[in-house]
């Protein structure tokens, strides 16, 4: 908002400055195409036409109105900096290295959403060499995934495109780690819609879940819960 504000200000006093140069070169004496090439070339800082050759430099209404120029000259100069940086910024230039990237991947894990199950196993994934993608619908936690060096996109799981987008089409596995039974089972639907023959390990939270996720396509299924509790387990009789 504020670079809107101030690209507006920087048009205005431009516009100001051609109006007031034109008709003070017009006032002094020079026909109107002289002024309007004059204060042109003085504005954009071009050197063609040379302005020394128009108008009597030595002129002291023509020296102030040069100095006018030169002001108009550097607000055009901060305005197209200006305009040329918002315009870098609408690229997304690493969404594309990202895009250009997953394209390239073939039998790699897709690994959806980003909670902390699928980051642990995009970490053990990255150290073993094993391409993987992890997708997630919030752009703040793709952006801190990214930083940290894991491999990440934004989408919506549950959308085929998205999927796709993530690569799914050439995925050897997708990792469904989501927290709610129904949305994964969605996840797991729109994975096998998007590519029949991936391998779907989900996670569910009630084993009375189980049937309606088998029959969504998935291939393992894993009660996060129980795992957890396996572990503790162990380490419990490990030590007693």
């Amino acid at each position: 908002m504020i670079i809107k504000m101030v690209q507006i200000i920087l048009i205005i006093l431009v516009i100001v400055v051609f109006i007031t140069s034109v008709f003070g070169i017009t006032y002094i004496g020079y026909p109107p195409v002289i002024s309007l090439i004059w204060v042109t070339s003085n504005i954009l800082g071009a050197s063609f036409p040379p302005t020394m050759k128009i108008v009597d430099a030595q002129n002291a209404g023509v020296l102030a109105l040069q100095i006018i120029d030169i002001i108009g000259n550097i607000a055009v100069t901060i305005l197209l900096i200006s305009l040329f940086f918002e315009l870098l910024g609408r690229i997304d230039i690493r969404g594309k290295m990202l895009s250009t990237k997953i394209n390239r991947m073939r039998g790699h894990m897709l690994l959806t959403p980003a909670n902390q199950i699928a980051i642990e196993a995009a970490k053990l994934a990255k150290r073993n060499g094993i391409g993987y993608v992890v997708l997630d619908k919030d752009a703040a936690k793709v952006r801190s995934l990214l930083d940290e060096g894991i491999l990440a996109i934004r989408g919506d799981p549950t959308d085929s495109a998205d999927l796709i987008k993530a690569g799914i089409d050439k995925a050897a596995a997708v990792a469904v780690c989501g927290n709610d039974d129904v949305e994964n089972t969605a996840i797991v639907i729109e994975s096998k819609k998007a590519n029949s023959n991936v391998k779907v390990v989900a996670r569910i939270k009630t084993l009375e879940d189980i049937p309606r996720m088998k029959r969504a396509g998935s291939d393992s299924l894993i009660i996060a819960e129980s795992v957890a509790g396996s572990e503790i387990g162990k380490f419990i009789t490990s030590r007693f």
